[in-house]
């Protein structure tokens, strides 16, 4: 059994006081790779301590049985699983099962008496409400507590608890933060939008189609983050397939799935992504949820959206942590995090069951903007200092900043900021010369020494990354000069 981190902990106490306070349905929200599957496996094993008590786990991907099966097992826990061609157990105090199975199952089942509804936002669907138990004490799970077109989930659930914000789960380690680029831009203003409010997947794939974005995202792959592993986020099924063909013949090695094909072949599929015999897995909405690899790197956003949930799931993605993984990609090649209702995926967010708030115009300038460093070319939000690669910001005005309850001339601050731009160059002068004179040796400089080494000079491991990775094609490149140099010589 694993040992709960210090907001799982929490989240389990959260729950028992809210259980407490009278409240029987009740949503608990944790940014994806948070680690809700795990706090679900501690909730079942509390509740075997009971002998009377029945817990049923909905959710609704068969890659969420998988994943959960695994995750219950780890716990050592005895289980039944409703779903597809599984062997029934009705018997069993633990029920994981898929919701479509079990609309047609019910009548073969006891009723439980604690139902965990896994992606909770879903619970609008018609197929959740045939599965509901309005005698059972449910909580739901979501790391995006709205549906599809932002509305709400009061109709589902009284109370809502609201885990760590993702820039909390990065600074404890337990998720990465994204490097933003935007090559690209889509305008999918033309496109009809559905019912649920967003844009119509066959006009957005014609717009993408049109521009020629997948090509463009080819060489954003090769350029940032060349031999990653990367998913592929498209608008509609053959859309993905169209990628993926186009990164195979440009020599990068990737598969499209889709939810028509078996489960043992999206199986394979994600295990060659794992193992390595695929770069790039490309999908329309397959794994926006309930996919768990951890290794995965850099998310190709492909698909423009005005949902923020189905945004926030997509990169969430590749924010897991794992060992040497210091930071993920997000290569937006449509614009998505440009929208000032999204902005960066790991900002602080407020939710409520009321669903998303509509951002009347006036009210826009509150939401954090985004800007370009221009010595990286992330996207980051305003600050002093690009919190990427560690370069000044540019700032549109200067003020008069008020210091221990007196004014600092303009001058003075002044003189202070150009001493201090010019020890930061200095700094990183020196760092760019280490770097590019350690890759010339025989022993090639490794990325934990040379976080290391930038550690003492001020500057983070997210900086690091960028110059040694850098560092890293700048001497295979000098290699393979040289290589070509003594064969024609």
């Amino acid at each position: 059994m694993r040992t709960p981190r210090p907001h799982q902990t929490k989240a389990l106490a959260d729950l028992r006081a809210a259980y407490n306070a009278g409240f029987e349905r009740i949503l608990y929200q944790l940014p994806t790779g948070g680690g809700k599957t795990d706090i679900m496996a501690m909730m079942c094993a509390e509740a075997m301590q009971d002998p009377d008590q029945i817990v049923r786990i909905d959710v609704h991907r068969d890659t969420l049985i998988q994943q959960f099966s695994e995750r219950l097992n780890l716990f050592g826990l005895d289980f039944g699983v409703v779903a597809g061609d599984y062997p029934e157990a009705p018997h069993k105090r633990i029920q994981l099962v898929s919701v479509f199975s079990m609309a047609k199952r019910l009548d073969r089942y006891p009723k439980p008496d604690i139902v965990l509804n896994d992606e909770c936002h879903n619970r609008a669907a018609n197929i959740w409400e045939k599965c509901a138990i309005p005698s059972a004490v449910t909580i739901g799970f979501s790391a995006t507590p709205c549906r599809l077109d932002g509305k709400g989930l009061r109709d589902y659930y009284d109370v809502l608890i609201c885990g760590p914000q993702p820039k909390e789960l990065i600074r404890d380690g337990y998720l990465v933060r994204p490097i933003i680029h935007i090559p690209t831009r889509v305008d999918a203003s033309a496109c009809r939008v559905t019912k649920a409010g967003d844009w119509n997947s066959d006009d957005a794939a014609q717009v993408v189609t049109a521009k020629g974005i997948t090509g463009k995202a080819i060489e954003s792959y090769k350029e940032f983050c060349d031999g990653l592993p990367a998913v592929a986020f498209c608008c509609n099924v053959k859309h993905a397939e169209q990628t993926a063909a186009e990164f195979n013949a440009a020599g990068i090695p990737a598969a499209s799935i889709d939810g028509k094909q078996s489960k043992y072949h999206i199986r394979a599929v994600l295990e060659n992504l794992k193992n390595g015999s695929l770069k790039v897995v490309t999908s329309c909405e397959l794994i926006s949820e309930g996919f768990d690899l951890p290794l995965v790197t850099v998310c190709i956003m492909l698909r423009p959206t005005k949902s923020l949930r189905l945004f926030l799931q997509a990169v969430g993605r590749v924010l897991r942590a794992a060992e040497n993984k210091p930071f993920a990609y997000l290569l937006d090649h449509v614009g998505n995090v440009l929208n000032p209702e999204f902005g960066i995926p790991h900002r602080d967010r407020t939710w409520t069951l009321d669903g998303r708030p509509k951002v009347e115009r006036g009210e826009r300038e509150a939401i954090p903007r985004i800007v370009q460093c221009e010595s990286c070319y992330s996207w980051v939000e305003p600050a002093p200092l690009c919190d990427v690669c560690g370069a000044e910001m540019k700032r549109a005005m200067r003020e008069i900043k008020e210091i221990e309850g007196r004014l600092m001339r303009l001058e003075e601050e002044a003189a202070a900021e150009i001493l201090s731009k010019a020890q930061k160059e200095k700094a990183r002068n020196e760092i760019h010369q280490y770097a590019y004179k350690m890759f010339s040796k025989t022993n090639p400089l490794t990325l934990p020494s040379f976080i290391s080494y930038c550690a003492q000079r001020g500057y983070g491991a997210d900086y690091a990354a960028v110059i040694w990775r850098a560092c890293l094609k700048k001497n295979a490149a000098r290699v393979a000069r040289q290589q070509a140099n003594r064969r024609a010589g």
